[in-house]
């Protein structure tokens, strides 16, 4: 019995695992994935809409240079930590890699809720980060996309690249700020990647 408990802790801890960025603890990209693909369906089933958002510190590489990862890695775990206690529980906040989160708000049918949505993601930022000792002023750059509704909708993967392509542009505006995608950013990208280098 205990033999077969322990197997299936085991089981329970490397599901985990496989699913979570060991750093933050938050659901990594696979399990972000996964439940944009379950919100989508359920809002094309409900006639509902998700919002996504994709968020990037901006200059954080100057936290890695100067202090090291080590302190690079406390910022991110702060990040994540504020991130929970700040926006809804119902919300999905996922670890990307590097200093890139990803935020999913299902069963959206308010235009306003997107700007609501926005505001939580900065208010983590307005306070300085303690690392070391230091106090370092952190902002972060945000692109949002909002998706479902139809059974034609995008999936998971086509949204994913939309927040992006907003989180591009948020950073070529100034950094610090918000995004919301819209279909311009695809032409505009689809014509740099065209133009020649």
């Amino acid at each position: 019995m205990r033999d077969v408990s322990e197997r299936r802790a085991l089981e329970v801890q490397l599901m985990h695992q496989a699913f979570h960025d060991t750093l933050t603890d938050l659901p990594n990209r696979a399990l972000f994935q996964d439940r944009v693909d379950h919100a989508l369906a359920r809002a094309a089933r409900e006639g509902t809409e998700v919002a996504m958002a994709m968020l990037d510190l901006d200059d954080f590489k100057v936290v890695n240079d100067t202090r090291g990862h080590a302190a690079g890695d406390a910022m991110l775990r702060e990040v994540a930590h504020r991130l929970k206690t700040t926006l809804r529980a119902s919300t999905t906040i996922a670890r990307l890699g590097g200093d890139e989160f990803a935020v999913l708000i299902e069963d959206l049918n308010d235009k306003s809720r997107i700007s609501g949505l926005t505001e939580r993601i900065m208010r983590p930022f307005r306070t300085p980060f303690v690392v070391q000792g230091d106090e370092f002023s952190v902002t972060a750059s945000i692109g949002v996309v909002r998706g479902g509704g139809s059974e034609d909708a995008l999936d998971s993967a086509e949204l994913l690249r939309c927040a992006d392509l907003a989180l591009y542009a948020a950073k070529e505006r100034g950094k610090g700020r918000a995004e919301l995608y819209s279909d311009d950013l695809h032409t505009r990208d689809a014509e740099s990647r065209d133009s020649p280098r």
